[in-house]
């Protein structure tokens, strides 16, 4: 497939945003305060630089939320709730992941699906759809040359820096990880989670919850931009990226955020708003595992 390398921010990011700020106000009967609020989004949009990335702007957007409409939304119980229900299910799917011919591309399979738990792409997740991905993961594939170039770049790597995303996903990350970690010893694996609560994507209360902080070291990136925005994140976050010899990174965000950074990266998500649907050219919720420095080539 041919992909994109588009704008950062095109215009139906754009759209995309202002549509989800106008579903945001459905219940706020003050016309006035709506008004006001909606003329400061659009001086955000407006005012955004070539480089800027929607994770940003939202970040910006939702200080302005919060001066006109208090606190947004708490996404604290539903993370638990995802994390619960992950971790309900991890012993089957590490047995799952365990016993295929390659456990490292099994792994890689089941974290992708995980990435399905999202309520800022989506808005809601559906449970039964999550299971459907979950219990189909195993047939789904990578992309033969990007899974065979990770492979023999692991070989001889010796810092990897997983990059997180959601909630609950973090469960199937743990277990790609530790599969990681038994093909290549020699590795030391760094997770960066969101450093401040950010709608229902993973911070460190979450790597702890879930025992991922049990198995690696994870730190926050000192931001709560929902990807991984090197201009903004901590210097200890930044730092750690820039001497990794590979990285895995999960979700939309971190790949809007990252995308021509010139970094080794290998993404993993799903695609599941239209614009990720047509710059990859997959139907919603299929999966990509592609390389930064693959971008813009023809991808079989």
């Amino acid at each position: 497939m041919k992909i994109s390398t588009n704008v950062k921010l095109s215009a139906q990011c754009m759209s995309c945003l202002i549509t989800r700020q106008m579903e945001n106000l459905k219940d706020i009967t003050s016309e006035e305060l709506k008004s006001a609020y909606m003329r400061e989004v659009f001086q955000i949009i407006g005012a955004a630089q070539p480089e800027d990335t929607a994770p940003v702007l939202i970040a910006k957007i939702n200080v302005i939320h919060q001066k006109y409409f208090g606190r947004a939304y708490s996404f604290e119980q539903l993370k638990k709730d995802y994390n619960h229900r992950m971790l309900e299910a991890e012993d089957a799917v590490r047995s799952r992941i365990a016993q295929s011919d390659d456990p490292v591309y099994r792994g890689i399979l089941y974290a992708r699906a995980g990435n399905y738990i999202d309520f800022g792409a989506m808005g809601s997740v559906s449970d039964e759809k999550l299971w459907e991905l979950i219990d189909t993961a195993s047939e789904e594939n990578l992309d033969a040359s990007e899974y065979s170039n990770f492979t023999k770049q692991m070989e001889t790597a010796g810092n990897l820096v997983y990059l997180t995303d959601n909630c609950g996903e973090i469960v199937l990350d743990k277990l790609l990880i530790e599969q990681l970690m038994k093909r290549y010893p020699q590795i030391h694996v760094t997770v960066i989670v969101r450093g401040e609560p950010v709608i229902n994507d993973a911070t460190i209360e979450d790597a702890n919850m879930t025992g991922l902080s049990d198995l690696v070291p994870v730190i926050g990136n000192g931001t709560k931009i929902a990807g991984t925005s090197l201009k903004h994140i901590s210097k200890e976050a930044r730092d750690l990226i820039a001497a990794a010899d590979l990285i895995l990174s999960k979700g939309q965000g971190n790949f809007e955020t990252l995308n021509n950074s010139g970094l080794n990266v290998y993404y993993m998500f799903l695609c599941k708003c239209s614009w990720f649907v047509t710059r990859f050219g997959l139907e919603q919720y299929k999966g990509v595992f592609v390389n930064d420095r693959s971008l813009g080539r023809d991808v079989s």
